[in-house]
């Protein structure tokens, strides 16, 4: 079987790109699928007593979905400071090689049937890195947006961490 993407991206940080991933997983595992788990990059990794770190947002999915897989396995580039990735590779002097990402989704992607595959921002570098390789048949892309924020308003009570799927892209 030809594995099947599912990128999962958004317009901003902290919108629940992980959440959506874990759930992705979880359901498509709990349906007899084989699916796993790729983050490009990720930041603000949490540092352990032995001076590695564990990335926060694939321990989640990993537990979450029940992988077989260590937390670190999931990602390529994985970063301590809590900033954009990106902007953490540039300020350790690191050089984000969109050929290693490519070589290592490739690599996920030949132990899977499914694999979610959860990209920083939409218009980020890591996107644009991202997109160069993406499949474009077999694929579909979650874009997740925020609501327009409106608890401030008096005439409206919405909390400003909903988030909703404002495109979702499928190529056959």
């Amino acid at each position: 079987m030809v594995c099947k993407s599912i990128f999962v991206t958004a317009t901003g940080t902290d919108i629940g790109k992980t959440y959506i991933s874990a759930l992705l997983v979880k359901k498509l595992r709990e349906s007899g699928l084989n699916c796993g788990y790729y983050k490009p990059a990720l930041s603000g990794a949490i540092k352990q007593p032995d001076g590695s770190l564990l990335p926060g947002d694939c321990d989640f999915v990993v537990k979450t979905s029940k992988l077989n897989i260590k937390p670190i396995d999931c990602v390529t580039y994985c970063f301590e400071e809590a900033v954009s990735p990106h902007l953490a590779a540039e300020r350790l002097g690191i050089k984000i090689e969109k050929s290693k990402i490519k070589s290592e989704f490739e690599q996920r992607e030949k132990n899977y049937d499914y694999l979610v595959v959860e990209i920083f921002k939409f218009l980020s570098p890591f996107f644009t890195v991202a997109i160069t390789f993406i499949p474009v048949k077999r694929s579909i892309c979650f874009l997740l947006s925020r609501c327009i924020k409106l608890s401030s308003s008096k005439l409206f009570k919405i909390k400003p961490l909903i988030f909703i799927p404002c495109c979702l892209a499928y190529s056959t």
